[in-house]
């Protein structure tokens, strides 16, 4: 699975992934699979192609409520403007291969 940078490029993480990114892929394993299921395989493919501010909106995402997160992933309105743009990328990632109507 390849993610695309802000270029439209393939960002392919490389084999020696970097301390972020390998904290970013811990705290994305929330105990709440569905979840995981859009965290896990997005910080993955994505995470490391990924402008530093979007990065770091990443890392401040995983610090408000499972409940939250789900809730907006699913399309609920997003609470705090500063989310929105990651919230965007990790659901059009998810949703890549979804057809479309």
């Amino acid at each position: 699975m390849v993610c695309l940078d802000m270029n439209g490029s393939p960002s392919v993480p490389g084999p020696d992934h970097g301390e972020a990114y390998r904290r970013a892929r811990m705290r994305s394993r929330r105990g709440l699979l569905e979840l995981d299921l859009f965290l896990v395989p997005f910080v993955e493919a994505c995470y490391e192609g990924l402008a530093a501010g979007l990065q770091r909106d990443y890392d401040e995402l995983l610090l408000e409520e499972d409940t939250d997160i789900l809730d907006w992933l699913k399309g609920e309105p997003v609470s705090n403007a500063r989310f929105v743009l990651i919230i965007e990328r990790i659901r059009g990632w998810h949703f890549r291969d979804a057809p479309r109507e």
